[in-house]
């Protein structure tokens, strides 16, 4: 009496379906033929595509399969290999076993027959399902490395549907422009460039989405970079297993700073590394100091946005109670219940202030003191003075410092290939990768240090306040947007306030204050103008 079987056949990916590939082809012909070598009667065949070994239970065809075993009449499997019943990422996977063995199953191969109901037969299926999933993580790894090796050369391995809008990448002819999708995102740059920074509207006038602006805005692949800053987290903690309506993958983590691929595209950058560097900087500031400030709130809050608690540093948040703005409140962040329920969580002392009250304060403070020619003066001197005092390294010292840094790393690639901790293909890239960087530092003669802000620079870039009495709230927004990123407020009183200079194409943004970053960036400086509770001086003409 002939045996009731069924055939599985199964392909990872959905080219290997495609009519131009053997692969479903050459599972069907062995199929037919293990099944005429031990007279089988083949009842039905599976044939399974763009389904990974590791997700094989979260397919509803895999599922039909696993059913059809559970009929009486059937008691054999056929397939080509161990790895197309399964490649197990978990020991969850590990329960397809069981359901051969509780089903009377037998495994059918070309050259072997696995008959579950002896525990030799089911301690090897064990093995080889063992076998199997190890040889998918060195598929992964061996792929992963010569993805790493294209990206190192100036490649893309990946899907063109990874890139950015209007960018693309082939084997046959390289990167290239999709000038239909590059027209929106020329758009987006000419009028971000030009002023129109709120993102609602770019979104509106380029028809992208909100969320996707800023993502193009900040993309340095525009400015003709290619940057891998992430890779996929080969930890077991970063699978994340498959569900019913999505595939199981590895979640990305960031890349060490030595780790980065940043190679440059050959094309035409649509941006210069100048105006890169400004759209980040007004992204970046944006990101920081707005991200509360949401599109649907209400819009009679002039300073929405731009407040900070003078008590604690934390956002002021805006509350409108009514429509009719009665009782409008800025208060601090630290005393919405969600942050003053947390444990250790302390409220904020500053209490809650009427927009009504608030506002004129904030005028008042900001005509008078930043339009005081002596109070500006004496802020400045005093800010140029600690400048002259913290003795910066100069632009030849940090250069020589990185020089030597990257002698230092030559040696440690050296000694760690000694060692035998890394392969002698790794040591080539990472050296040649550190020779790039030196030759480039060797060809740096020298570096013009830009000095420091004069004071008429400052008084230049407060002149717009003379005029705050009689702007509306639109045109005051836009003043704060250029030129004040941050207010401290403290009970009505205005404790400090912080300037942003040099907002325009000549000059990358920059921001005057106390603290100066290190050189690794070098747009931001903050200007910190420190308010007393005294009354400010008498106005003067700028």
């Amino acid at each position: 009496m002939k045996r009731i079987g069924i055939g599985l056949i199964r392909v990872s990916t959905g080219a290997q379906a495609d009519g131009d590939r053997a692969s479903i082809p050459a599972q069907r012909e062995i199929i037919r033929q293990i099944a005429a070598r031990h007279d089988i009667d083949v009842m039905r065949t599976f044939e399974l595509a763009d389904i990974s070994g590791a997700a094989v239970l979260f397919s509803s065809q895999y599922q039909e399969f696993l059913k059809c075993l559970e009929d009486p009449k059937v008691s054999a499997v056929i397939t080509r290999e161990f790895s197309r019943l399964m490649r197990p990422e978990r020991f969850d996977d590990f329960a397809i076993l069981q359901h051969f063995v509780d089903n009377g199953i037998t495994l059918y191969f070309p050259t072997d027959v696995l008959d579950l109901s002896s525990r030799q037969a089911r301690f090897m299926a064990g093995i080889r399902a063992g076998v199997s999933g190890l040889e998918r993580g060195d598929i992964a790894e061996r792929i992963a490395s010569a993805k790493e090796v294209r990206r190192r050369e100036g490649h893309h391995p990946c899907g063109e549907h990874t890139l950015a809008r209007g960018i693309g990448h082939t084997k046959q002819t390289g990167w290239y422009y999709d000038q239909a999708e590059l027209e929106p995102v020329k758009l987006l740059f000419k009028l971000f460039l030009g002023g129109l920074h709120v993102y609602e509207k770019l979104a509106e006038l380029t028809g992208f989405s909100r969320s996707s602006v800023p993502v193009i805005l900040r993309n340095p692949i525009y400015a003709g970079w290619m940057v891998y800053s992430q890779k996929k987290d080969q930890s077991a903690a970063g699978f994340i297993p498959p569900t019913h309506r999505r595939k199981g993958y590895r979640r990305k983590i960031d890349r060490d700073p030595n780790d980065v691929i940043k190679v440059r595209i050959p094309l035409t950058p649509l941006l210069s590394e100048e105006e890169h560097q400004r759209i980040l900087a007004i992204v970046d500031a944006k990101r920081r100091h707005y991200s509360t400030a949401h599109a649907q709130s209400v819009p009679r809050f002039s300073y929405r946005g731009f407040l900070y608690c003078g008590a604690c540093s934390q956002p002021m948040y805006t509350w409108a109670a009514e429509p009719t703005g009665r009782k409008d409140f800025y208060h601090c962040k630290a005393n919405l219940p969600r942050y003053y329920s947390k444990p250790g969580a302390v409220r904020c002392v500053n209490r809650n202030m009427s927009r009504h009250l608030l506002e004129p304060v904030l005028d008042r403070e900001l005509v008078g003191r930043l339009t005081d020619r002596t109070f500006l003066s004496g802020i400045i001197e005093s800010h140029l003075a600690n400048l002259e005092e913290s003795r910066l390294p100069s632009a030849d010292d940090l250069l020589r410092s990185r020089f030597d840094a990257l002698l230092e790393k030559k040696r440690r690639v050296t000694d760690a290939f000694i060692d035998g901790n890394i392969s002698r293909l790794q040591k080539n890239e990472k050296l040649r990768d550190l020779e790039t960087e030196l030759d480039a530092l060797c060809q740096v003669e020298a570096i013009e240090r830009k000095p420091a802000f004069s004071e008429e620079q400052i008084i230049a870039v407060v002149k717009v306040f003379r005029k705050w009495a009689h702007l509306g709230m639109e045109a005051k927004r836009e003043i704060l947007i250029r030129t004040v990123p941050e207010i401290f407020v403290d009970r009505y009183l205005v404790k400090g306030v912080s300037l942003r200079v040099g907002y325009n194409k000549a000059n990358p943004l920059r921001t005057v204050g106390a603290a100066i970053t290190s050189a690794s960036t070098p747009f931001t400086e903050t200007f910190y103008v420190p308010f007393t509770e005294s009354k400010p001086q008498e106005n003067l003409v700028l």
